[in-house]
C-alpha cells in the first residue's frame, strides 16, 4: 500500500486556500480501470493514472480518510448517487458540507479557482452578467486587487486571473448559476463557499452539478471516481475478495462494480437484473438491453471492473460471486459427509449462478446439515436447514429447493405474501429444471407427472391465496401447494415476455430496494404478478381452470380423507348474494384455511378437515370499501391492503347462510 510520511496529505493548506484546484484538475480525463492483474487471490494492483480513474470496489468497506492517507497523490473521491440525485464526493483535509452549491445567490460571495488557462476579469464580466465584484489577495504585494462591474475599468487593480489562482466573487441584484458559470467561463475550474456555521465548504466542480459532501466510505458493490493529482501513474494495490453479493439499484443509472467471476460476458453479467435492465456500460462498450444482438454483449468483465448499470425500478441485485456460504455440520459429521455437502452446495451455486446470473447473498446466509429434518428455510432469508442422505433423499435437489427460497426472501426483501402455490411452485419448478440440468431425467419426470396428477384432480388454485395477504407455513390441501403450483408456475412461463422464474421476486422486493429497508413494507402482490405476467391474478385463474377442463380423466375435487364439504351462501342484510368473495374456513384447532370464492348467487361450498367448531374468514371484493371500520356485536370488519375481511365464529355455518350486518355498497 501506499503510505505517507506522518499522514500528511498534500492539498491541506492549498485547497483551505482555495488556490491549488485549479492545478488538481488540470488533466480532466476519466478512465475505466480495468484490475485484471491479480497479484494474489486476495488482492489485486490497480494503475491510477492523472485525472479521473472509474473504479470498482468488492472488498470490506474502506473509509476515504484512509485512502487519502495511504495514497496522498488522490485529490478527490467522488460518484453518483441516484437516491439523492446528486454527486456524493469527498477531499483531503476538507469538511465538506451536505448542501451542493448550485448557484451563488443573490448578493453573496464564493471563491473560484482558474486552471491552466488565464480568464481575464473583462470575459469573466461578460459570461456572468449577475457577477458584480472580484477580489484577489496578491501576497507578494501584500494588497487586495478588485474590478468592480460599475465603474470604469481604468479604475481596476485586477485586470486578469492568472493561471492557478483563486479570487473572491460577488454577485449583486441576481443569482449566478455554477453549470452556466463553467460552460461559459471554462478557464474556472472550480467554485467553493464556506459556511461559516457548519465550518464546512461546499463544492461546485465542472461536470459535477450537483455534489455534496457525504462520500464517507468505499463500500463492497461500490464503483467512485479516484483523481489522482500529478504527472506519473500510480500502483495500488488493493484488497480483491468480495464482501457481498448483494447490491441495491436504484432507478435511474447505478455506480457499481462486478463481484462475480473473472471474464464474463458483459450479457451474462446483467442476466440477474432481469427485464428492469436499460443499459451496463463497461468502459466504452455499452450493452443495451432493447439491443441484445450488439458486440458490447460480449464484453469481457473482470471481478472488481465498475459498471454504470441504468436499470427501470429499484431491485436487489444478488450477484454471482461463487463465495459457498457457511456451512454447519453436526458433531462428528464424516469427512465424507462434509465432501458431498460441499459438493451439493457448489452444484447448486453453479445451476442458479449460469442458468439465472444470481446467487443469495453467501455473506448473510448460513447452510446448517441437520439430521432431524430434511429441508426448510427461515424467512428471514439468512438461514436454511439441509438433511442427509441417511434418512432424506434427493438432498442436492431439496438443498436446491430451498436454496430457491433464500432468492425468494433476499430478492423480495419483504415477509411473504404471495400465495402458498406461487411460494412452493417457483421453488418445486427450479429444482426440477436442476435435477433436469443434472441429466436426472427421472427425478424431473417424477416431479411433472404428480403435478399434472395434481392438475386433474386438485383443488382450485385460488384456495391458496391467503387470507391476511400474508405467509401461512403450513399446507391448506397437504402436498397440493407444491405440486399444484409447479402446474400453474409451468403455465405462467409459457407466457410472452414473462422474464425469468425469479422475475416476480425481483418485482416484489422493487419497493422495498428504493426504500433500502430490509423485510419493509412490500407492494401488493397481485401489482407485482400483473406486472411480471401481463395478466391479472383472477384471470389467471380462469386461464388455469380452462387449461385444467381440458385434460384427459379431469374431475372435481372431493376432499381428502376424512374431510367434510360445509357448503352455504354469503348474502347482505337485505338478502342480495355476496359474489366474488372470497371465504376461509378453519376449525379451532387451527390450521392453514381452505379458500374458495363465492358465485354470482353468493353460493360456496368448500372442504375442511372434519371438525365440531369451525371459523371462516370472509375477504370482500374492493368494491365494498364503503365499509372500511364497520364493528359491531358479533361481528368484526375492519380495512386491511384494500381488502374488507370479515370473521365470525362456526356456529353461523351450520345454518348454510351468512349474513353480513350491512347492505351492498351503493
Amino acid at each position: 500500500m501506499r503510505t505517507s510520511a506522518s499522514g500528511a496529505r498534500r492539498l491541506s493548506v492549498a485547497l483551505m486556500g482555495g488556490i491549488a484546484i485549479a492545478l488538481l484538475i488540470t488533466l480532466i480525463h476519466s478512465r475505466s480501470v480495468d484490475s485484471s492483474e491479480t497479484t494474489s487471490s486476495d488482492t489485486v494492483t490497480t494503475t491510477l493514472f492523472p485525472g479521473d480513474n472509474f473504479v470498482g470496489w468488492v472488498a470490506e468497506p474502506l473509509q476515504v480518510d484512509e485512502l487519502f492517507d495511504d495514497i496522498p497523490e488522490i485529490e478527490l473521491v467522488y460518484r453518483w448517487s441516484p437516491s439523492a440525485g446528486r454527486y456524493d464526493y469527498a477531499m483531503p483535509d476538507v469538511n465538506l458540507s451536505a448542501e451542493p452549491l448550485v448557484e451563488i445567490s443573490a448578493e453573496s460571495s464564493a471563491v473560484i479557482s482558474v486552471g491552466a488557462e488565464p480568464l481575464s476579469v473583462d470575459a469573466l464580466f461578460q459570461a456572468a452578467p449577475d457577477i458584480a465584484l472580484v477580489y484577489h489577495w496578491d501576497a507578494p504585494a501584500r494588497r487586495w486587487l478588485f474590478a468592480l462591474r460599475y465603474i470604469s475599468s481604468a479604475h481596476w487593480t485586477l485586470e486578469v486571473l492568472k493561471p492557478g489562482t483563486s479570487a473572491t466573487v460577488r454577485t449583486g441584484a441576481g443569482s449566478q448559476s455554477a453549470a452556466a458559470l463553467f460552460e461559459d467561463a471554462p478557464q474556472i475550474v472550480s467554485m467553493h463557499r464556506h459556511d461559516l456555521e457548519e465550518n464546512a465548504r461546499s463544492y461546485a466542480l465542472p461536470g459535477l452539478i450537483p455534489a455534496a459532501g457525504g462520500l464517507e466510505a468505499l463500500q463492497p458493490g461500490m464503483s467512485v471516481m479516484i483523481r489522482s493529482g500529478g504527472h506519473q501513474p500510480i500502483e495500488w494495490e488493493r484488497p480483491h475478495s468480495p464482501a457481498a453479493g448483494t447490491v441495491r439499484l436504484l432507478e435511474g443509472e447505478n455506480w457499481v462494480s462486478w463481484a462475480g467471476r473473472d471474464g464474463s460476458k458483459l450479457e451474462q453479467v446483467t442476466k440477474g437484473i432481469g427485464r428492469a435492465l436499460i443499459s451496463a456500460q463497461h468502459g466504452d462498450a455499452l450493452f443495451e438491453a432493447a439491443s441484445p444482438d450488439n458486440a458490447a454483449r460480449r464484453e469481457l468483465v473482470n471481478r472488481g471492473d465498475p459498471l454504470k448499470v441504468t436499470v427501470s425500478q429499484s431491485l436487489n441485485w444478488l450477484q454471482p460471486t461463487y463465495v459457498t456460504p457457511t456451512i454447519e455440520f453436526p458433531e462428528g459429521a464424516s469427512a465424507q459427509l462434509q465432501g458431498r455437502v460441499r459438493e451439493d452446495v457448489r452444484s447448486v451455486l453453479e445451476f442458479y449462478g449460469q442458468g439465472y446470473g444470481v446467487q443469495a447473498d453467501a455473506f448473510a446466509l448460513k447452510i446448517v446439515v441437520s439430521n432431524d429434518r430434511c429441508g426448510w428455510a427461515a424467512p428471514t432469508g439468512r438461514l436454511l436447514v439441509v438433511g442427509t442422505s441417511t434418512r432424506c433423499r434427493n438432498v442436492r435437489y431439496t438443498l436446491s429447493h430451498e436454496y430457491f427460497h433464500v432468492l425468494q426472501m433476499q430478492l423480495s426483501a419483504t415477509p411473504r405474501i404471495e400465495p402458498q402455490w406461487m411460494v412452493e411452485g417457483t421453488a418445486l419448478w427450479a429444482e426440477a429444471r436442476h435435477a433436469m440440468s443434472d441429466g436426472q431425467q427421472g427425478h424431473f419426470n417424477s416431479l411433472r407427472h404428480r403435478a399434472m396428477d395434481a392438475a386433474s384432480r386438485g383443488p382450485d388454485l385460488d384456495g391458496f391465496d391467503p387470507p391476511y395477504g400474508g405467509y401461512g407455513g403450513t399446507d391448506p390441501y397437504p402436498g397440493y401447494m407444491y405440486v399444484l403450483g409447479y402446474a400453474a408456475v409451468d403455465l405462467l412461463l409459457g407466457r410472452e415476455d414473462v422474464g425469468d422464474l425469479l422475475e416476480f421476486y425481483r418485482n416484489l422486493g422493487s419497493e422495498s430496494a428504493r426504500s433500502g429497508v430490509e423485510l419493509g413494507v412490500s407492494r401488493d402482490w397481485e401489482s407485482a404478478f400483473l406486472d411480471t405476467y401481463g395478466v391479472s391474478v383472477d384471470d389467471f385463474y380462469d386461464d388455469f381452470d380452462d387449461w385444467r377442463s381440458g385434460l384427459p380423466g379431469r374431475i372435481s375435487y372431493r376432499g381428502e380423507a376424512g374431510d367434510r364439504l360445509i357448503a352455504g351462501r354469503v348474502l347482505h342484510r337485505d338478502r342480495t348474494p355476496v359474489s366474488e368473495a372470497m371465504i376461509f374456513v378453519y376449525h379451532e384447532e387451527g390450521g392453514w384455511p381452505r379458500g374458495i370464492e363465492t358465485d354470482a348467487s353468493g353460493s360456496f361450498s368448500v372442504y375442511a378437515p372434519a371438525a365440531e367448531e369451525y371459523k371462516a374468514i370472509i375477504a370482500l371484493p374492493l368494491s365494498y370499501a364503503c365499509h372500511s371500520g364497520h364493528a359491531s356485536g358479533r361481528f368484526l370488519v375492519w380495512r386491511l391492503d384494500a381488502e374488507i375481511l370479515v370473521e365470525f365464529t362456526a356456529s353461523e355455518l351450520h345454518s348454510t347462510t351468512v349474513v353480513l350486518p350491512f347492505d351492498r355498497c351503493p
